[in-house]
């Protein structure tokens, strides 16, 4: 009985730490901005741009995120 107890505690442990991360991640998919003439805050989409650079001969590209100011991409791509 205290093997499922133990065990039933540690999944509730897992599931419970697990969901706050998701949740972070959703908050930063829009980003509220205030209207100055209005005075309303909304959300705007991301703005995403590609970034392109020639190395050693060979032009690659890479996605940026102009809303938040970071990379998209983790490593710069062929083009």
């Amino acid at each position: 009985m205290k093997k499922i107890i133990c065990a039933f505690l540690a999944v509730l442990c897992v599931a419970t730490t697990v969901l706050p991360a998701s949740a972070t991640e959703a908050v930063l998919k829009s980003k509220p901005v205030k209207n100055t003439e209005t005075d309303e805050i909304g959300t705007r989409a991301m703005v995403i741009v590609w970034k392109f650079r020639v190395n050693n001969g060979v032009v690659e590209k890479r996605r940026w995120n102009e809303t938040i100011g970071v990379w998209v991409d983790p490593y710069w791509i062929p083009a």
